[in-house]
């Protein structure tokens, strides 16, 4: 590892200009500016406002002096869908802020989407005539075609759902590759550092990780997990792979699950921790259905391979059902007493902001404004961001990337003061009364 010259860093923030999408988590966006500005106060809303007319229409406003424009300037649009600004709304911004740079002389505008609109809308009618997708559009195919008219440049984002969706925008932009235009940062590397230097899993990380079982939940999921197994570096962790079947779409309760195929060193579940780790926790009923079979809650159930003894889940974008999130965290930790940790990102920032009191004890949120405040330097810099941030040669070099001794790591972690790992609060040998008399 070497350290990018510094002038070559600052001619790169100075060429930068940062767009809030919405006004909604500004706070995480002006964290992401403070990184790419190398500035410690920014009011992002000072260059770039998305505003609205009083009847509610989105109309941004670049904020420029008379004979003023922006060439030499190179636009990052920065967003994240929510239940208070959902996908369709967030990407018809995007096309609007996306003409604005551009008409007012931007040499490019590229987005960084923290998680992807619409990625799970991969399959239309066009492509698939099975029940759940008949009579469906390709919201996504959709979307490249408008990115490419309203003059995005490239969209960053991570975790993204599926490869299905690079071919689309190939397409829409007339590249030999979509992964020119849309780049995945993927997390399994910040993921697997989390858990081998600040998770709770400090016992059953002894004898290279013996105790230690992934599960990965479905056909989609596995190369994510197969690539955390990986950057663990422990070669005593075992994996499992389940099957995931879905008689309709967006219906928890229409899913089966069955364990189709496992690493060579599996030996069973008895005494251990499973570990799931997937992009998306929506309804969460594909960890529920594998939870249950796991841990023997049907009736009369028996696998035959032990019931391990907690468990850890992990998941990138915490859709949590949207408005219903602190209902899908309750029902998470009433059903599911041995979870042990609980595990996401900021990517959907409004995760902090209201939580169940049994989630708060459990949950642990990677923040991760400093890692995209990077992405954007390097990505203008033109560097390979898709690689920069994976497959490292051991854990230990991983870690010194990650979290850098002297200088600000890139990603920090959030947890409630009722967190079990958290300090507890000293406490007075006494209690003091006063009385005002």
């Amino acid at each position: 590892m070497k350290v990018i010259p510094r002038a070559e860093v600052a001619d790169a923030a100075e060429q930068i200009l940062i767009v809030p999408l919405t006004e909604t988590h500004l706070e995480f966006y002006t964290k992401i500016a403070q990184t790419c500005s190398l500035k410690s106060n920014i009011d992002l809303k000072a260059r770039a406002e998305p505003r609205k007319f009083s009847g509610g229409e989105f109309c941004p406003q670049f904020h420029l002096d008379k004979d003023e424009d922006l060439k030499g300037k190179t636009i990052y649009g920065i967003g994240s869908p929510g239940p208070f600004t959902n996908d369709q709304d967030l990407m018809y911004r995007t096309t609007l802020w996306a003409t604005a740079a551009k008409e007012c002389g931007a040499d490019a505008f590229h987005l960084l989407l923290t998680d992807m609109p619409h990625a799970r809308q991969d399959r239309g009618h066009l492509e698939e005539q099975t029940k759940k997708v008949r009579g469906k559009p390709n919201t996504i195919r959709h979307w490249a075609k408008q990115a490419y008219v309203s003059g995005i440049d490239s969209i960053i984002t991570t975790h993204l759902h599926s490869d299905k969706i690079y071919p689309y925008f190939a397409e829409a932009y007339d590249v030999e590759d979509g992964r020119q235009i849309l780049k995945n940062v993927s997390l399994e590397c910040i993921l697997a550092d989390y858990i081998l230097y600040g998770s709770s899993l400090g016992k059953f990380l002894d004898k290279g990780g013996e105790g230690i079982v992934i599960v990965g939940v479905d056909a989609g999921n596995r190369k994510f997990t197969d690539d955390l197994l990986s950057a663990l570096y422990l070669p005593n962790v075992s994996k499992v792979n389940f099957d995931k079947i879905r008689e309709d779409a967006n219906d928890p309760n229409l899913i089966t699950c069955r364990l189709l195929d496992h690493s060579n060193n599996f030996n069973g579940f008895e005494g251990k921790i499973v570990l799931f780790a997937d992009d998306i926790m929506d309804t969460g009923g594909t960890m529920i259905k594998t939870l249950n079979y796991i841990f023997l809650n049907y009736a009369g159930a028996d696998h035959g391979l032990g019931k391990p003894d907690e468990s850890m889940l992990y998941f990138t974008h915490a859709v949590l059902a949207g408005n219903s999130h602190r209902d899908v965290q309750y029902k998470f930790m009433k059903n599911f007493p041995h979870i042990r940790e609980m595990v996401t990102t900021n990517t959907r920032p409004y995760i902090s902001d209201s939580q169940d009191f049994r989630f708060k004890r459990v949950s642990t949120i990677i923040r991760l404004a400093k890692l995209y405040g990077d992405v954007i330097l390097k990505h203008h810099l033109g560097r390979d961001i898709t690689k920069e941030y994976i497959e490292f040669s051991n854990a230990e070099e991983q870690h010194e990337f990650l979290k850098p001794p002297g200088r600000d790591p890139l990603y920090t972690l959030k947890r409630h003061s009722l967190h079990f790992m958290a300090k507890a609060p000293k406490k007075d040998n006494e209690i003091v009364l006063y009385d005002r008399d």
